[in-house]
């Protein structure tokens, strides 16, 4: 134990102090001394620990005073609760945690080689680590608050506050190791281990204060000890500091770069401690530099390149393959990787991403704004009301389970210059964006007759189709740096025409076509582009009687899910083993070439609708005594070829246009029962491992995946569309057909399967 309080009285007064143990004391307000020597000694002793407890008192004062007047902004606390201990073993579980299913975004924050590196989880984690960080330093660089903080004794496993020697910030480091001076304990190094980084110093005893309880509660140490998968030192025995380097190169080492790590397994070090055995990628890799690129750094299903490190350190001599390892491609995606359906588990995690809602001051962009928070994402509060604005984001702020602080910002959006004070404030206060919304809008009543009516025109395309295109223009960069996304909140006045709305239905009518341009020219930059079509909505200044008589007509009440069934024995099983329905998928279908003018059209065409009608209808006639209990759904699978017709396929066709039309009178006949039915419609869709296909079929998905905007067509992305019209984020949608095709359809002619 090291005790520079002790260490100075005894050598003034020459008497003997010992310090008892804290884990000893039974008073936690009070230190007992055990003092030993002559009269004189033992007196002076006394006098010197008086003027000490005088000093201190002074000093601690002045430093409450201090600390009271720096306004530190206070966060709430994660749901951690730290405690005291002499063993500084129970903190070891405070570290983040990767997570083992999926994948994780991670930045390298100190490297001593291959086998022992230290990550970050990207994200809020990242956010709120900056914060504390700049509040620590804060604190500790006034000279009163380091006096106050200075410590009376340091231990093994101690967390404290130091500086780093490179930059002027204070941070939170766990001690390793002490080594004392022969000469005096004041002069003793203390070896530390930065617990939010993972870099290890060797600093002063006199560098080192206590860490205020404040900043030790606020967050999960950030530091995780991880080790490269698969690789292992040309020699077996010790990494060269080539490798090293290259290593440190490859993982952006402190350039703060998210890369992709997943977690093949663990390990344990020294009997108790875990480390994370990782693949660790680099999904956008700077290539200009190198002489070649491998095939295996290319993902099929996306066309995008990315970089394996283990894999590139193999290949470039820096390192050799473990013979024990598993496939150290792991994540170079086959076929249907089953990590594709376990990361739909997480598909509504927004936690690290930003999203920007225009007119989140109230009404439906309140809500997205609120749900959004609710499901971890860092937001922005945006409007022309400043009061507004600070309600929502006080609002926002408890909403969040981080409790992130979302950003405000007040903008009219009919003025330029503050649409591009909206993006430059986001960018500036969160580095990035990941999803824009287009929500902000008006919807004033005009005719063709109106005396203003050029004037309302104008407003309402300023706001809801001009503005819409700024932010987007502006947005683009950074939304194609995050693969990103753009919904745009549009309306049902754009589908169907209502009178004396004019302006604002030819606005929307015009937003949605803008959708589905900027689909097929930003898809392939990796940015989806999407529109939703709500009716009438109640946001407060709808008045009551109008709602009523619109929900009075509106075909449809709170509903749940349908589960899936294809014929009568199947769905008598069903019923017989569960009990119940809540879900039921019409998926099954027959998918015959044929023309109109073949000889067994007229049999074709009976096997189809008896397989894509007859049945479905079927089965939706037995269901809806069970469908009615659970108040469950029905999704009928259909094809884009209703929409973008194909030679020589008339009786599948004709089969999957009956098939919509189902959908949309059942949808009327079936709301009252609480039943919902929709369409989901599918593209051209690998179902069987390229493995599997013959060569003719295989060249025809590779054509189709070239002119599909978003370059791919996967079972899990039909599975996603099916698992959302099932889902309660549906719940107000029915009589719907949701094409789920990568934008495909633009891109088809009559000819698509001619081969």
């Amino acid at each position: 134990m090291v005790s520079p309080f002790s260490t100075s009285i005894r050598d003034k007064s020459s008497a003997q102090i010992k310090v008892e143990p804290k884990s000893k004391q039974t008073n936690p307000v009070m230190t007992s001394l055990d003092i030993t020597g002559t009269d004189e000694q033992i007196e002076e002793a006394f006098e010197l620990i008086n003027k000490e407890i005088a000093l201190r008192d002074s000093q601690q004062n002045r430093c409450q005073q201090n600390y009271s007047q720096m306004a530190i902004p206070v966060t709430k606390p994660l749901t951690i609760d730290i405690e005291a201990s002499d063993s500084p073993l129970d903190l070891d579980h405070y570290f983040s945690r990767l997570n083992r299913i999926g994948v994780n975004e991670v930045f390298v924050s100190a490297v001593k080689s291959p086998d022992e590196f230290y990550v970050q989880i990207a994200g809020v984690g990242a956010q709120h680590l900056d914060l504390l960080v700049e509040e620590i330093t804060a604190f500790y660089s006034n000279e009163d608050n380091r006096i106050c903080f200075k410590p009376t004794s340091v231990r093994m496993g101690d967390i404290v506050a130091v500086p780093f020697p490179h930059d002027d910030h204070w941070y939170r480091a766990r001690v390793v190791a002490i080594e004392t001076s022969l000469e005096s304990e004041v002069e003793s190094t203390v070896n530390v281990f930065y617990v939010d980084y993972g870099n290890q110093l060797v600093l002063e005893y006199n560098q080192i204060c206590t860490l205020k309880d404040q900043f030790l509660r606020r967050l999960p140490f950030q530091a995780m000890c991880c080790s490269l998968y698969g690789v292992q030192p040309n020699d077996h025995l010790n990494w060269s500091q080539q490798s090293i380097q290259k290593f440190q190169e490859l993982s952006h080492l402190e350039k703060w770069k998210p890369l992709f790590a997943k977690v093949i397994e663990m390990k344990i070090i020294d009997g108790k401690h875990e480390i994370y055995c990782i693949d660790l990628i680099d999904k956008n890799p700077d290539i200009s530099g190198n002489e070649e690129s491998n095939d295996d750094d290319w993902d099929d299903n996306t066309n995008v390149m990315h970089l394996n490190i283990a894999l590139e350190l193999i290949a470039k001599d820096f390192a050799i393959a473990c013979d024990d390892s598993k496939d150290i491609s792991i994540l170079k995606a086959n076929d249907f990787s089953i990590d594709d359906y376990e990361e739909v588990k997480n598909s509504r995690n927004f936690t690290g991403k930003v999203v920007l809602v225009t007119g989140s001051s109230s009404g439906i962009g309140e809500g997205i704004t609120k749900l959004f928070s609710v499901l971890g994402a860092s937001v922005v509060v945006t409007g022309r009301k400043e009061a507004d604005v600070q309600r929502v984001a006080q609002e926002v702020e408890k909403l969040s389970p981080y409790k992130l602080k979302p950003l405000q910002v007040v903008a009219d959006l009919t003025k330029p210059q503050d649409v591009e004070h909206l993006i430059n404030e986001t960018i500036k206060a969160f580095g990035k964006l990941d999803v824009l919304v287009n929500n902000a809008g008006i919807y004033p009543t005009s005719s063709i007759g109106d005396s203003n009516l050029m004037e309302e025109w104008d407003q309402v395309f300023n706001i809801d189709l001009r503005a819409v295109v700024q932010l987007i223009h502006t947005a683009l960069p950074h939304l194609e740096a995050t693969n990103g996304t753009i919904i745009h909140i549009s309306s049902i006045a754009g589908i169907a025409p209502t009178a004396n709305m004019v302006a604002y239905s030819s606005a929307k009518a015009a937003l949605d076509m803008l959708t589905r341009v900027l689909a097929l020219e930003l898809g392939s930059k990796g940015v989806r582009v999407n529109a939703i079509n709500p009716g009438a909505t109640k946001m407060g200044q709808i008045p009551d009687v109008l709602y009523e008589l619109v929900v009075k007509h509106t075909p449809l009440v709170v509903a749940d899910l349908a589960k899936d069934a294809d014929v009568e024995r199947v769905f008598n099983e069903t019923v017989k083993t569960f009990k119940r329905l809540d879900v039921l998928v019409n998926n099954a279908g027959s998918y015959h070439s044929a023309n109109g003018t073949d000889k067994d059209f007229v049999d074709i065409l009976q096997k189809s609708e008896k397989v894509d009608v007859h049945s479905a209808l079927h089965l939706i006639r037995l269901s809806v005594p069970y469908l009615a209990e659970t108040k469950g759904r029905v999704v009928n699978i259909s094809s884009t070829y209703t929409q973008r017709p194909q030679v020589s396929y008339l009786a599948y066709e004709i089969s999957k246009q009956s098939l919509e039309m189902v959908t949309k009178v059942l949808a009327l006949e079936l709301a009252p029962k609480g039943i919902r039915v929709n369409t989901l419609s599918v593209g051209v869709v690998q179902s069987s491992p390229r493995s599997d296909m013959p060569a003719d079929t295989l060249a025809m998905f590779d054509r189709v995946e070239k002119i599909t905007p978003l370059g791919r067509a996967r079972n899990i992305d039909m599975a996603k569309g099916v698992v959302f019209l099932a889902s309660s984020d549906a719940d107000f949608i029915t009589g719907h057909n949701l094409v789920v095709d990568g934008g495909l359809k633009y891109n088809m002619t009559s000819t698509l399967n001619k081969h």
